[in-house]
């Protein structure tokens, strides 16, 4: 009788040890375009669209590109300090990786289920981010907290490191924009609708 309940004991320690071990699944990692299967409701702030054809739109003063944001979250989320990271060949602002081209302003909030459309090649981060975007070549964008933590990113081609900024010529979709189905993690071609949901998908994104 001793011998089997020893046995019995050392069994169960093993299988106790063994799951210790096992790998857990908590759904971090989200917010990358070219990362996991698209069902996954991201709840923080994203980037939600970004636009690099530049068409008239309601509310615009001009023509202009343009990055969406969008509070997925179910709180109000205080941007002061936040930035925004624009990946280029020819980037000046750290180890030539990267330029900082919008950081929140003092007291910047915004409330959950609401959108921020930050227009491009605009100093006044009340307004906009300071650097162009482009609809024909690759593109790598991270929206990174005040405490340094990378929320989100939007990549369109290969991202290296250095990331490369290829021209993929795109001449299919010279009226869309790139945009995020349902809050997920999944991207697709879409009308531009700055300021409200996103339209329908109308195709896919190459060299994702």
């Amino acid at each position: 009788m001793k011998k089997i309940f020893v046995f019995a004991a050392a069994a169960a320690f093993a299988l106790c040890a063994c799951d210790k071990t096992t790998p857990q699944v908590d759904g971090s990692g989200n917010g990358g375009n070219n990362e996991g299967n698209g069902t996954s409701k991201l709840e923080t702030v994203i980037f939600n669209e970004l636009c690099g054809n530049r068409i008239e739109y309601s509310g615009f003063e001009a023509a202009n590109k343009y990055i969406e944001l969008y509070n997925a979250s179910s709180a109000e989320a205080n941007l002061e300090g936040w930035t925004i990271r624009k990946y280029a060949p020819d980037a000046e602002d750290v180890a030539g990786e990267y330029d900082v081209v919008w950081t929140g302003p003092a007291g910047k909030k915004l409330a959950k289920a609401t959108y921020l459309v930050l227009e491009a090649d605009t100093a006044d981060p009340a307004k906009g981010f300071d650097a162009g975007l482009s609809a024909k070549k690759g593109l790598k964008f991270e929206l990174v907290d005040a405490s340094g933590k990378v929320v989100d990113k939007f990549v369109r081609g290969e991202d290296t490191t250095p990331f490369d900024e290829i021209n993929l010529d795109d001449k299919e979709h010279k009226t869309e924009s790139f945009s995020r189905v349902n809050f997920t993690e999944e991207w697709a071609y879409a009308l531009p609708t700055p300021g409200a949901a996103n339209g329908d998908k109308t195709g896919e994104i190459e060299h994702e």
